[in-house]
């Protein structure tokens, strides 16, 4: 979900705080916002794929892609 939506739209998340949370955008940027909303949110465990998806890819890590 977008960021600029996240704060509004934690609470009906059903986020399980005991359990970590991944945020990821592109490049790094927008998830670092979003682990400190959920961290102001009591979601200690939240934390940010480092570099974003593009990290990932150029890691050669897998991707699944939705056709829908």
């Amino acid at each position: 979900m977008p960021v600029t939506q996240l704060g509004s739209r934690i609470a009906g998340l059903g986020l399980d705080g005991t359990r970590p949370i991944v945020a990821m955008c592109r490049s790094g940027g927008r998830s670092k916002v979003a682990v400190r909303l959920l961290q102001g949110h009591g979601f200690g465990n939240a934390c940010e794929l480092q570099g974003g998806m593009r990290a990932w890819q150029k890691a050669g890590l897998p991707l699944e892609v939705s056709t829908t």
